[in-house]
């Protein structure tokens, strides 16, 4: 009962008539409402941007990889820094 593309289906008049009819007989929800993603927190980047403070190279890199190991530009052959809100 699905009409149009496998990328964006929606329901035919079929379906829609059997579900409306489906949920008619199930009767109101008896639960708060549902909200797909709600209070869920989205996920921010987990990689840093690091600079060069000589030349224009924008790397990124983990936290934890950074702290190991450092990132030399490769270009000026310098240790790459942390970008800050003051680097902005």
């Amino acid at each position: 009962g699905l009409e149009g593309k496998m990328t964006s289906t929606t329901a035919g008049p079929e379906l829609r008539e059997k579900l409306t009819s489906i949920s008619e007989q199930l009767g109101e929800y008896p639960h708060a409402k549902v909200t797909p993603g709600e209070g869920k927190k989205k996920q921010s980047t987990r990689m840093l941007k690091i600079i060069c403070p000589d030349c224009p190279n924008i790397a990124r890199q983990s936290h934890t990889q950074f702290m190991e190991f450092g990132l030399i530009c490769p270009p000026c052959e310098r240790l790459m820094i942390i970008e800050t809100a003051d680097d902005v």
